[in-house]
């Protein structure tokens, strides 16, 4: 939240929350602060930016196959 800069839109009972956050898609740090997140965030939309994570996440987990 403090690097995104968003704004929580909906808070659930169980502490998660949806975040909308406003990036400039040339700008490659919000992208780190997310894959940063590991397996802690869950990027809604748009389609461009889960394809990108998707996109990452297959080339990581290619590093470390045998």
């Amino acid at each position: 939240m403090e690097y995104l800069k968003g704004r929580i839109i909906e808070e659930c009972e169980n502490g998660d929350f949806v975040l909308v956050t406003d990036v400039i898609e040339t700008e490659r740090m919000w992208f780190s602060l997310l894959m940063g997140c590991g397996n802690t965030v869950k990027v809604l939309e748009p389609q461009e930016i889960i394809d990108m994570v998707k996109e990452k996440s297959a080339e990581i987990q290619k590093q470390y196959q045998d």
